[in-house]
């Protein structure tokens, strides 16, 4: 079953800081970019439909699970290897074929023979795309990236849009938060505009 998440007039909003209100639906038909300017609330949006914030105002809903979250900061564990970061995520003891499938998602990523460094010997990029690899395996039907393509060049950044389209030709519903209109017009299928209200 694809994932499905969706939002009718949501208002996201930590404190005072309010988004406008937004109309979206993520499914698994393409990827979707969230594009605004810094502040504006995109981050905000992204836990708000992932379940971790509830919303100000409106209607959100997922199906069939949660989304899965992949923030802006790696937030690795600094005592476990790459590959022991990837598997982490999926909240369980890793089988064999968790391993092997996570050394595989660092390879697409540009990480190959790197699965068995830990944080303090990856640069900042390196260190990114483990947290992606990480979110990649832990999700079942939709992810969720803020700002994918933080700290890293464009051939990096290049292997995380073919992989997330990979992951998006095999139903997996993505949505993504961006600031840059070009990054945007890079990966997304559709694009959804956030301003201040």
């Amino acid at each position: 079953m694809r994932g499905r998440v969706w939002a009718n007039g949501l208002v996201a909003g930590i404190g005072e800081h309010r988004t406008a209100p937004l109309d979206l639906t993520i499914d698994g038909s393409g990827i979707v970019a969230i594009v605004g300017p810094s502040g504006v609330g995109k981050t905000t949006i992204l836990r708000t439909l992932s379940g971790l914030i509830e919303p100000v105002a409106g209607r959100i809903g997922f199906e069939p699970d949660a989304p899965t979250l992949c923030f802006q900061q790696a937030g690795l564990l600094r005592w476990r290897s790459a590959v022991g970061n990837v598997t982490f995520g999926l909240g369980r003891r890793p089988r064999p074929a968790d391993v092997e499938q996570a050394v595989s998602l660092l390879a697409r990523l540009g990480l190959d023979g790197l699965a068995g460094r830990r944080p303090g010997e990856l640069s900042g990029g390196q260190q990114r795309r483990v947290a992606i690899a990480r979110s990649m395996l832990a999700t079942r039907t939709t992810l969720l990236v803020d700002e994918p393509f933080a700290h890293l060049d464009d051939d990096s950044g290049e292997l995380v849009v073919r992989a997330l389209r990979d992951l998006a030709d095999d139903g997996v519903a993505i949505g993504v938060a961006l600031h840059a209109e070009d990054d945007a017009a890079r990966i997304a299928d559709t694009i959804v505009p956030v301003a201040l209200p």
